[in-house]
């Protein structure tokens, strides 16, 4: 997948958010969360989660790619 730009998680953030923001409909958080699942997985776990609930959970400092 091509991808435009990147973005670090802010404090506060969420996919919805980010989509909505820097896609223009909040509903693509699906398509950024696919893009960076590794990244976001392992966030999660480096937070002592065992899981990020599907993105639920993001952490500040993860670099993600955005679908271009």
């Amino acid at each position: 997948m091509i991808y435009e730009a990147i973005r670090t998680v802010k404090q506060g953030d969420t996919l919805w958010d980010i989509a909505r923001v820097q896609l223009g409909n909040g509903t693509k958080w699906t398509s950024i969360y696919s893009l960076n699942k590794a990244a976001i997985e392992a966030a999660a776990k480096k937070y002592g989660r065992s899981s990020s609930s599907n993105g639920w959970w993001i952490y500040p400092g993860t670099v993600l790619k955005l679908p271009g």
